[in-house]
């Protein structure tokens, strides 16, 4: 997602973009082991104010959807790092690896060969990928 960003779009724009979708899939994707941990939290905090004991467990509900969205944040600098290293590099890391740009070697040892028309019943014929 970080090297396909929209035309006219600012580099803000993209992040909160990018943040954007990662809450909208952690919520959902952490929610069922945030509610047993908000659970036992809410036991061993127990026996204060009833109104405190809401604000301390919707504190460190928020509290942890935070530290994901920190994690989010690092995934997104390092793929915007990784995505401008290979714009001002291009292939020229994989071609210096032995590889064309699709990623194949070059020297054929180590391609994924196919037949097609074998299940036909045609007459085969190799393609190389």
């Amino acid at each position: 997602m970080t090297g396909m960003g929209m035309s006219q779009q600012t580099w803000y724009g993209a992040a909160a973009g990018f943040m954007g979708m990662w809450m909208a899939m952690m919520v959902p994707m952490m929610l069922p082991s945030l509610i047993p941990m908000l659970s036992r939290y809410r036991r061993s905090v127990r026996g204060g104010d009833g109104i405190h004991l809401h604000g301390l467990t919707a504190l460190a509900g928020v509290g942890y959807y935070v530290i994901w969205a920190i994690v989010g944040a690092a995934v997104y600098a390092v793929g915007a790092g990784l995505m401008a290293v290979e714009m001002r590099w291009g292939g020229r890391g994989a071609m210096a690896a032995g590889r064309d740009r699709r990623g194949a070697s070059r020297s054929g040892r180590h391609a994924v060969h196919f037949v097609e028309g074998a299940a036909t019943g045609d007459l085969p014929r190799r393609i190389s990928v």
